[in-house]
């Protein structure tokens, strides 16, 4: 059985329901991980330091809190806990959304029958309040192949939903730092190196995403990042010089457009759905 660490960081603007949430999804999870890592990002509310406390107290595996004094993004908390990893595998997870109870179970067996992956994720539901009701399917590409062919022209692995071959993101320093595209420019400088990536189709993660999360994304720092990496990308082969003039025209229209126009693309990108999901009764 492959060693595996979970890895995520709380920061002080989660809200305890939303933590909660996230938390209970962990331990009501069919296969439990062998590793904890909760990053605290700067100080926590009482009511966060008190979900977290209980969290560890309750586990039978290792859980370790590793308090940073000063909030420093997500990229300095993901490093700062990857130190403490111990497994072969590491396993992300956003401290706001849920998991569904069988994600670690089906991504580690497949782990486990196929040893040539170094990068694993799934697809996901995304919601905005009720977890059981969410809205929209974000599919993911399946085959190591249509990643490598998808990646000049989107994300290919929905971050929260990765298990990393924990060797890989150490032969690379980590996370780079290139603040809401840290991930994207991880999946580029591992595909690179020859990492072997695939997804499972199967939606195993709840994702929170509302208008919020859409004006996070939008704005000129990102849309500055995006244009940086897709330069990356055409000065390291991953695309041509057309397609990347083409992508500064694409990413001037998702920075930059109203709310409105946004959601409504983000609203195409995805496939609705309209059934319900079933979470343990001790939810």
């Amino acid at each position: 059985m492959v060693s595996n660490s979970v890895l995520m960081s709380v920061y002080g603007q989660v809200s305890p329901e939303e933590l909660n949430q996230c938390l209970r999804s962990l331990k009501t999870q069919t296969r439990q991980p062998d590793q904890t890592v909760i990053v605290m990002d700067g100080p926590l509310p009482e009511p966060l330091h008190q979900l977290l406390k209980a969290y560890q107290a309750y586990q039978e595996h290792a859980v370790e809190l590793v308090p940073i004094a000063k909030n420093q993004g997500l990229i300095h908390a993901l490093n700062t806990g990857l130190k403490h990893c111990r497994g072969e595998w590491v396993i992300r997870m956003d401290a706001d959304d849920i998991a569904l109870p069988t994600r670690f179970e089906v991504q580690l067996a497949m782990l486990e029958s196929q040893p040539d992956i170094d990068v694993l994720g799934c697809s996901m539901l995304e919601f905005d309040i009720d977890p059981t009701r969410p809205s929209r399917l974000k599919p993911a590409l399946q085959t190591h192949a249509e990643i490598a062919a998808g990646l000049p022209f989107r994300n290919p692995i929905n971050h929260p939903t990765a298990c990393i071959r924990k060797a890989r993101l150490d032969s690379v320093g980590g996370y780079p730092g290139l603040a809401l595209l840290e991930d994207y420019y991880l999946w580029s400088k591992l595909l690179i190196g020859g990492a072997r990536f695939c997804n499972i189709t199967e939606p195993l993660y709840l994702f929170r995403f509302d208008d919020k999360t859409l004006t996070r994304r939008g704005g000129k720092r990102n849309f500055r990042n995006e244009i940086w990496l897709r330069r990356w990308m055409y000065d390291n082969g991953l695309m041509s010089y057309p397609r990347f003039c083409l992508f500064v025209c694409i990413q001037s229209i998702l920075r930059f457009a109203p709310l409105a126009i946004r959601r409504f693309l983000w609203e195409k990108s995805r496939q609705p759905y309209r059934g319900e999901v079933q979470l343990p009764d001790e939810f």
